[in-house]
């Protein structure tokens, strides 16, 4: 009897662990998602300041995704021209789990089988938003938090990992160009800000017309490369077959 409620002991501690780390780190987390909201918020601002840039830039990235369809993702950039979160799963890789996910989550979730209204609604709007790391967390809770032993285990330890993925991407976030617009946002240096955006559009742009006139480039020359080949192997034959001329 006594060890039975010695385990009991260690394991409501393990869970109170869990449980606080995991209400911590879901708690930064919607702040940081708030915060990126009203980052987007504050870029389409400014877009509109520079809808010609904006515009040439559109047009230039239609003209690279055509000439590179058919290639293997992750060969070129295939994000968005102002994905400020660089992550590592590609647009159609990311709407394909996030549609997985949230189908799982849906039917587990769904306030008519008796789940949350609160969490069902932050599940549909991480689906609308495209919100991957959300999706992928709830998840990962859905498929493991039934288990004790995972609570007591390695719940915690990923909970304190998705933390730690917060402040990174937060650093990352912070490092890029774009994050001069949002400072200078934030102290209200409207027209400062604006400025930047369109130097940050124009850097864009530079670098996206550098890259399709590489792959331009390269297209040409692999069908130069494919025409001289074919050239070069008509006059063996031909030089093949004056010769078999010659013999007779």
């Amino acid at each position: 009897m006594g060890r039975v409620a010695l385990y009991t002991g260690i394991n409501l501690g393990l869970l109170y662990k869990y449980e606080i780390t995991k209400r911590a780190t879901l708690k930064k987390r919607a702040e940081h998602a708030k915060f990126i909201q009203s980052i987007h918020s504050a870029v389409h601002r400014y877009e509109k300041d520079h809808e010609d840039v904006l515009a040439k830039l559109k047009d230039v990235q239609r003209r690279i995704q055509y000439l590179t369809r058919g290639v293997p993702n992750g060969a070129l950039d295939m994000r968005t021209f102002l994905d400020i979160e660089d992550g590592e799963s590609t647009d159609q890789t990311r709407r394909f789990l996030c549609r997985r996910f949230y189908r799982e989550l849906a039917q587990a979730f769904h306030p008519d089988k008796g789940g949350s209204i609160e969490l069902f609604q932050s599940i549909n709007d991480a689906y609308q938003n495209n919100d991957l790391d959300y999706l992928t967390i709830q998840y990962q809770v859905l498929v493991n938090e039934p288990k004790l032993s995972w609570r007591c285990a390695e719940g915690c330890q990923f909970w304190v990992d998705q933390e730690l993925a917060i402040s990174v991407r937060l650093r990352r976030l912070q490092s890029t160009e774009l994050f001069k617009v949002i400072r200078l946002h934030i102290t209200r240096q409207y027209e400062q800000a604006s400025k930047q955006m369109g130097i940050f559009l124009n850097r864009k742009l530079m670098a996206r017309k550098a890259e399709l006139q590489f792959l331009i480039e390269t297209l040409n020359g692999d069908s130069n490369g494919q025409e001289s080949q074919g050239r070069t192997e008509e006059k063996q034959e031909t030089c093949e077959g004056q010769q078999k001329v010659d013999l007779v």
